[in-house]
């Protein structure tokens, strides 16, 4: 059984340009151990080289293009834990419409209440009355993921799109 770091208390703070190394160790750290179909595929059977130089700057296009980005840090030890990356209208080209673009934490720390008020929290400063969805891709045992995401997020899963992901919507 996997042994994880326990947290007490988490903080988030809004993103800056400094923190995009530490972000990308945590999205890297996170793609290998979960395998996100839109980050896995356009990879698959290349080297790790390959993949790695994909992968950073796919992730800093990505990072450039979504308007709210905040990093996740345990107030006990100052640790990034993770990071939550926001966008306006890019499934619906709506600005009204909130989306979730990706939401990534360290592997040795498990999913923990705290974590879910920070993102409620984050959801809460930027909303402005607006729908907050997801796309989800594919991605390693993705129906006990979505499960997950429907008892502690409460979330609504709307539908399909051509590629096969899954649109969800937050619900609270």
């Amino acid at each position: 059984m996997k042994k994880y770091t326990k947290i007490n208390k988490l903080d988030y703070r809004e993103f800056d340009s400094s923190d995009f190394n530490e972000v990308f160790k945590i999205f890297l750290e996170f793609q290998l151990v979960n395998k996100m179909s839109d980050w896995d595929n356009p990879v698959k059977g290349v080297s790790d080289m390959m993949k790695h130089t994909y992968w950073i700057t796919e992730f800093m296009t990505f990072t450039k293009r979504c308007r709210y980005k905040y990093v996740v840090i345990d107030t006990e030890t100052q640790d990034m834990v993770g990071f939550i990356y926001f966008s306006e209208g890019v499934f619906s080209v709506r600005s009204e419409v909130l989306e979730l673009q990706l939401i990534c934490k360290k592997t040795k720390y498990r999913f923990c209440l705290e974590m879910k008020r920070c993102l409620e929290s984050v959801i809460d400063i930027i909303r402005n009355d607006r729908k907050v969805y997801a796309v989800l891709g594919e991605r390693e045992k993705f129906d006990k993921y979505l499960k997950f995401l429907k008892k502690v997020f409460n979330v609504k899963v709307l539908d399909k799109d051509q590629f096969g992901n899954t649109l969800i919507e937050f619900d609270y």
